[in-house]
C-alpha cells in the first residue's frame, strides 16, 4: 500500500522533523606520527632495549606541528636528565593552537628504569597527552619548561579518522512508503522511499548540511551495475542533479517488499543556509525508477 504524509499543523511539524534517534559511528583509533615544522633536531633513547627516534626539544626553541582537524591529537613524552640529575624534576608541557593558550600539563619527572639516550642520560617514565583540534588546518605549539637542565624527547601522534560527528535523523513530510531494511546480521534500518511522481520532501532549519543516503531499488532479473539520477530542490529550485551507478546489495532486503533488492548506499549532501527551507528530492532516471533514502543532520547544528 502507498502512503502519502504531508505537512500537519506547524507544531506537529516542528516536533517530528527530528529523529530523537542518533547515530554515532565508531572506530578503532589509529595513530600516525607528524613531523615538525622548519627545522627539526632528533634524539635517540633506549627504552628496555629498543631503540626509537624522538623530537627534541628545548624550552627557548618551541617546535610546531601542522594537524588538520576536527581529531585528536596524542603527545608521547619523556625527560632526558642532565648528567648528575637524580631527580624528581618539575616539568610542564604547555600547548598553543594557533598561538592561543590551550592546555598547560604539569608533571613530576623521575628516571624509569631501562629508560635512556642512546648517549646513555637517564629519562623519565612515559606521559601521555590529548588534544583535540578543531575544523581546519591549525598549528599546534609545544614548549617544554622543567626545573632542571636536561631538556624534552618528545613524538606527536595525529588520529588517522577524524573525530566521529554525531547526527540525528530527519523525519520527512511526503514520500511513497516506508522501507525497512534488514540485513543478514539481523540489523534493521528504516528508509524511506520515493520516485519520480512521489518526492521524498523535508524541511531543515539552517544553517547546516543535509546528508541523504539513498539506495536504488532492484529487481531480481537485474544484473551489474545500474545509472540512477536524483534531482534535489531547494526553495522550489533546481539545486543540483546527482548522478550515480550502483550495484545491488546481497547481504540485505526490504521486508516490506521482498521482491524487490536494495541498491549500494550513495551519498548525496544538500547545504542550506539560515532559516527554514523546504527540500525535494526526485527521482529522474531510470523512467520506472524507485529509491530508498533517509536523511541526517549533525547534531551540533541543533544546539
Amino acid at each position: 500500500m502507498t502512503i502519502h504524509h504531508r505537512r500537519g499543523a506547524a507544531a506537529a511539524a516542528c516536533c517530528a522533523l527530528i529523529s530523537l534517534a542518533a547515530a554515532a559511528a565508531s572506530a578503532e583509533v589509529r595513530w600516525r606520527a607528524v613531523s615538525p615544522q622548519g627545522a627539526r633536531e632528533q634524539v635517540c633513547l633506549r627504552i628496555d632495549g629498543v631503540e626509537a627516534t624522538y623530537d627534541k626539544l628545548r624550552a627557548e626553541a618551541p617546535t610546531s606541528y601542522r594537524v588538520r582537524g576536527p581529531r585528536r591529537v596524542k603527545v608521547l613524552s619523556r625527560y632526558v636528565f642532565a648528567p648528575g640529575e637524580a631527580g624528581p624534576v618539575s616539568g610542564t608541557l604547555r600547548f598553543a593552537i594557533d598561538g592561543q593558550a590551550a592546555l598547560a600539563d604539569a608533571q613530576s619527572l623521575k628516571p624509569r628504569t631501562g629508560a635512556a639516550s642512546c648517549a646513555g642520560a637517564p629519562a623519565s617514565s612515559l606521559h601521555h597527552t590529548y588534544l583535540t583540534i578543531p575544523e581546519g588546518w591549525h598549528e599546534v605549539t609545544v614548549t617544554p619548561a622543567a626545573a632542571g637542565a636536561g631538556f624534552t624527547a618528545l613524538r606527536l601522534f595525529r588520529e588517522t579518522s577524524r573525530v566521529n560527528e554525531e547526527y540525528v535523523s530527519l523525519s520527512p513530510e511526503r514520500y511513497a512508503s516506508v522501507a525497512t531494511l534488514q540485513y543478514d546480521s539481523g540489523v534493521r534500518s528504516l528508509l524511506y522511499r520515493f520516485d519520480a511522481d512521489r518526492p521524498l520532501s523535508f524541511e531543515v532549519a539552517g544553517p547546516t548540511t543535509a546528508v541523504v543516503w539513498t539506495r536504488l531499488d532492484f529487481d531480481h532479473r537485474m544484473s551489474g551495475r545500474q545509472s540512477y539520477a536524483l534531482e534535489v530542490r531547494l526553495d522550489g529550485e533546481v539545486s543540483r542533479i546527482h548522478h550515480y551507478d550502483a550495484d545491488k546489495l546481497d547481504a540485505a532486503s526490504y521486508i516490506e517488499r521482498p521482491d524487490v533488492m536494495p541498491g549500494e548506499r550513495k551519498t548525496l549532501r544538500v547545504q542550506i543556509p539560515r532559516g527554514r527551507h523546504p527540500v525535494e528530492i526526485r527521482c529522474l532516471r531510470p523512467e520506472a525508477c524507485g529509491v530508498a533514502a533517509v536523511g541526517r543532520i549533525p547534531a551540533a547544528d541543533l544546539r
